[in-house]
């Protein structure tokens, strides 16, 4: 962007005239980006008591296979949390979250409705 102030011939006024070129790309990088696919886990499958046995197994042969050396908190943590969601993923399942291509922004505008 280039900015300029023109002075003009009348000294008794304060006011002076601005002039600014501003250059646009014909491209517009910010329609190019691709919304970020988001998915979560299922935890909803865990009402299923067969589900949720295999869960808490998986959780339990997973914990058990780290080392019980690890004295901070902090790495405790996030061995368990790495566990726990480990077994969520491949007992459970993910689901993507978030408007699918194709489908409508509002799930209950219906035909019925319109």
């Amino acid at each position: 962007m280039d900015v300029r102030v023109k002075r003009g011939a009348e000294l008794s006024t304060d006011h002076h005239l601005v002039v600014s070129i501003l250059e646009l790309s014909a491209k517009d990088p910010a329609r190019r980006i691709k919304p970020k696919k988001t998915f979560r886990i299922r935890w909803e499958a865990l009402a299923n008591e067969e589900t949720s046995q295999k869960f808490a197994s998986k959780v339990d042969q997973r914990y058990a296979q780290l080392s019980p050396t690890e004295t901070d908190i902090e790495s405790e943590w996030k061995l368990f949390k790495t566990a726990l969601v480990d077994a969520a993923t491949t007992t459970c399942g993910m689901k993507r979250v978030g408007i699918q291509p194709g489908q409508k922004k509002t799930a209950w505008w219906s035909e019925e409705i319109r």
